[in-house]
């Protein structure tokens, strides 16, 4: 991407809805790692800084609503 279209997908995905391809692409990563060790013993980190503590944040929320759900 360029520059422009960074700041423009920021401005309008972060700055007006919210909502960025980086958010589902977290959280759906979350829940397709959590799937493939759901029936192990493992447990689940997920960290970031800055931007990347954002998206894992995202990811889980994804994780908590899914098993709310189900």
């Amino acid at each position: 991407m360029t520059d422009i279209a960074d700041w423009l997908e920021d401005l309008v995905g972060y700055g007006m809805l919210n909502d960025t391809k980086q958010d589902k692409f977290a959280g759906n990563y979350a829940k397709y790692i959590a799937d493939i060790y759901s029936s192990s013993d493992y447990k689940i980190y997920i960290t970031g800084h800055s931007l990347g503590g954002y998206l894992a944040q995202v990811g889980a929320a994804k994780l908590i609503n899914v098993s709310a759900d189900g």
